[in-house]
């Protein structure tokens, strides 16, 4: 596909309406300079090999999702009338594979649904729906621009005075590849696209949670430092897997059970069976039957003197339910905002993102008990600006879990390990306290770990430090100072996971 680097600026005019004639989607004018913006944005950010024509349809389809209109649809148009059989073939191709099957992935549902709930509380032209569909455009073209070929491109310093494409889209395609001398030009690098996407493309993987995430919260994440920050946090605890809660031993010595004020609270629902012993607020229903004052003896009082009558067996399962409280702390300071060699993010994003998928397998864990979670940060005095927006996102990625009143995050000057204990102690609830870090106050909290869990009641603490490990291994969690592989990682936060909640005094 050799050519021009650059197409001339006199023909990109006529290169922009030319190539609406292989859109897949047919839309109105207004659309069209909507995505004429947009197009002019993308441009300026590494999209400017592609055509108008991909961008024009990859915003149709987001503005209008599965009301869109294909232009092989010939209820609504002309539809294949005048294509040649290869060209029906291409463009079905492109359709079908690209632009229909963006509508049917289950991975892009979600958020194809968000664009119409945002299109439909504010329209088109509002903030929440142009952000996103251009955040959800650069998230889809990231997958499809390396299949699209990358010569000849357009100038975007040309594109920002170039007015939008009107006009006769058949007439300008002629002008654009007669002057070009190929009259294939866009065939051949529109089947290039179908062809790289068909076998390259990881539909199931196109927008990943972190994607999801971000758009979810647009608002939130307009800046560019916060976005990138909550997705790589999202993106660590991604790569250090889930863990399997069949897989972990909890150790069961000394838990407190639920317990309510009276009976009254008694657990109305969840029925285990019949039993022939029980209180009359649970008689079966049916026994009434029997009562017949008119006879000599009564049916339902000999039965009940015979303890024949029938109860409803109460599930207690609600009443036997652990009442546990796990405090994950981050000791945070200031060499936390480095990046080590051996790493792809900052420390801080590393142990944030630990922190995240550390909560998600304990809710898994302990999916039968009654749990409270506490996200705890602890920054030297006078550090509190600088942690204020760590803090921010961490709420907002666990904005579920706040939201069901199972977990509370708070941020705090550092506090001495002795004080702490006191304000973690539950003579309530079995407490459980993991403190996340540096080498340089990890031997404080070590020499204080033994007293906190001999106290009455005791918190059951771990220590985990980040530091170079020493030569001959030993049994502390240590995470690596220097950097580690993914396997490393996903090992450690499951050793953590494991010695956390099988401790014992």
């Amino acid at each position: 596909m050799s050519g021009p680097a650059l197409i001339a600026e006199r023909l990109l005019g006529d290169f922009q309406l030319g190539g609406l004639r292989w859109a897949a989607t047919r839309g109105t004018a207004a659309s069209r300079q909507r995505a004429f913006i947009l197009y002019r944005r993308l441009a300026g950010q590494g999209f400017h090999h592609l055509p108008f024509f991909l961008i024009a349809d990859l915003n149709q389809i987001i503005e209008d999702g599965p009301e869109v209109v294909f232009a092989s649809d010939a209820r609504r148009g002309a539809g294949m009338v005048g294509w040649s059989a290869e060209e029906r073939a291409l463009r079905l191709r492109y359709e079908n594979q690209i632009c229909g099957r963006l509508l049917l992935e289950p991975n892009l549902s979600e958020a194809f649904d968000l664009m119409r709930e945002q299109r439909t509380e504010g329209g088109l032209q509002s903030d929440g729906f142009a952000g996103r569909a251009q955040r959800l455009m650069e998230l889809l073209l990231r997958q499809f621009a390396p299949h699209y070929p990358r010569t000849p491109r357009s100038n975007p310093a040309h594109l920002r005075i170039l007015a939008p494409p009107e006009g006769d889209a058949e007439a300008a395609h002629a002008r654009f590849v007669e002057t070009m001398e190929d009259p294939d030009f866009f065939s051949t690098r529109l089947r290039a696209l179908v062809d790289g996407t068909a076998n390259a493309v990881p539909w199931s993987q196109m927008l990943l949670d972190e994607d999801r995430f971000e758009l979810a919260n647009y608002e939130v994440l307009r800046e560019e430092a916060v976005r990138i920050g909550c997705r790589q946090i999202i993106e660590v605890s991604r790569r250090l897997g889930e863990v399997d809660p069949r897989g972990v031993f909890i150790a069961d010595e000394g838990e407190a059970e639920t317990a309510f004020l009276d009976e009254s609270q008694y657990p109305a629902g969840g029925l285990a069976g019949l039993t022939n012993r029980g209180s009359m607020e649970n008689l079966v229903l049916s026994e009434l039957v029997y009562i017949d004052r008119q006879m000599a003896i009564d049916l339902f009082d000999l039965r009940f003197l015979e303890g024949e009558l029938l109860f409803y067996l109460r599930d207690d399962g609600l009443l036997r339910r652990k009442r546990r409280t796990v405090h994950l702390i981050l000791d945070a300071d200031a060499s936390m905002a480095r990046k080590p060699m051996g790493y792809d993010v900052q420390l801080s994003i590393l142990l944030q993102g630990l922190l995240l998928r550390l909560v998600r397998d304990l809710v898994s864990v302990f999916s039968q008990d009654a749990l409270t979670l506490s996200v705890m940060y602890l920054f030297p005095r006078g550090a509190a600006a600088s942690w204020k927006q760590e803090l921010s996102l961490m709420r907002l990625l666990l904005d579920d879990l706040i939201g069901q009143g199972l977990l509370t995050i708070s941020g705090q000057a550092w506090t001495a390990p002795g004080a702490l204990l006191k304000a973690l102690q539950d003579e309530r609830r079995k407490t459980y306290a993991m403190i996340l870090t540096t080498g340089a106050r990890a031997q404080r909290w070590r020499a204080t770990r033994g007293g906190w869990m001999d106290s009455n009641p005791p918190v059951y603490a771990q220590v985990v430090s980040v530091e170079v490990p020493p030569a001959e291994p030993d049994d502390r969690l240590i995470l690596p100072a220097d950097g580690a592989d993914q396997t490393t990682l996903s090992t450690l936060k499951d050793r953590i996971l494991g010695e956390l909640v099988g401790m014992r005094r």
